[in-house]
């Protein structure tokens, strides 16, 4: 998987991957590539149907439905998995980066979360659980394993 971003108009040659691209993906904000967002995928790697908010959601559409997650600009975003905010709460923090590098959750499961699990976001840290990513080059992958940062709060 590879991906850009930036305040430029992008014209990429993909020479990694030539002949095998399969499908391209926009993420974000059309209108500016810093706005915090909140992409819920259908499956795994940001296949499939999508659920995109810049606001909170007391109720997500795609609840028991999603395997992935983008988010954009440098706000975090808490996960819930009951309805109106209710239930364990999770923060998910984009990477600290001064060019506002997307963190990709190519798999909920890598950050603890389990598929179709998420019922309600909202905009902010709520939560005692962090998942921060750290910013890579080349990728920017959500997993306490190894690209991310697990904290409880106390």
């Amino acid at each position: 998987m590879e991906y850009v971003f930036g305040p430029n108009n992008f014209c990429v040659n993909y020479n990694n991957i030539g002949g095998l691209v399969t499908s391209v993906r926009f993420a974000g904000s059309p209108r500016d590539y810093r706005a915090d967002t909140f992409t819920l995928y259908q499956d795994d790697y940001f296949q499939s149907k999508e659920e995109y908010t810049i606001t909170d959601l007391p109720v997500v559409d795609m609840i028991g439905n999603h395997k992935s997650i983008i988010i954009t600009g440098a706000s975090p975003w808490t996960v819930y998995d009951r309805t109106y905010y209710a239930g364990n709460a999770i923060c998910l923090y984009p990477p600290e980066s001064t060019n506002y590098q997307p963190a990709l959750i190519v798999d909920t499961l890598d950050v603890s979360i389990p598929h179709g699990s998420i019922q309600s976001v909202r905009k902010g840290c709520f939560g005692k659980k962090v998942v921060a990513a750290t910013a890579t080059t080349g990728s920017t992958r959500m997993s306490p394993k190894k690209q991310s940062v697990v904290i409880e709060k106390a």
